[in-house]
């Protein structure tokens, strides 16, 4: 683990504050930030809950939205900010996921090759596309991991 990264922490819902997830958001993502609302929902699906990655419990620097059912879990958005990529931070988040599930899935922009090399480089296998999923036409791919057992 990253000398600066202390540990991964857990929020329930109420304790979120929507106006930092959104500025998060903005620095992560630019004009593909989720907006207020998209988050809101997300948090108040049944069983979301958003992994925070933090430096000294006072800066948010990593998030993870998912949702879990028995032992899969499904990946809405990973975000890390500018600042801190390349420092191994998405990828230890999803290891988070990888020792808690058996499977995971998530989507991504087939335009996005970055995110889809990451995956792929953590073992995430391609399943599919779904075609102009995006409200800009673009097609989503959809990928998953697989514990393997021996």
């Amino acid at each position: 683990m990253n000398d600066f990264l202390k540990k991964i922490e857990y929020y329930p819902k109420l304790e979120l504050d929507i106006n930092i997830l959104f500025e998060l958001e903005k620095k992560c993502f630019g004009d593909f930030a989720w907006s207020k609302n998209s988050i809101s929902s997300h948090l108040e699906k049944e069983k979301t809950v958003v992994c925070y990655l933090e430096e000294d419990k006072k800066k948010i620097i990593g998030y993870i939205f998912f949702t879990s059912y028995l032992d899969e879990a499904e990946i809405y958005r990973i975000g890390v900010i500018p600042s801190r990529r390349n420092l191994k931070i998405g990828t230890e988040l999803i290891t988070e996921l990888k020792n808690k599930f058996h499977k995971i899935f998530l989507e991504v922009r087939k335009d996005n090759k970055i995110a889809i090399s990451f995956y792929k480089s953590l073992g995430f296998q391609i399943l599919g596309e779904r075609k102009k999923y995006y409200n800009d036409g673009c097609d989503a791919v959809l990928m998953e991991w697989a514990k393997e057992f021996i």
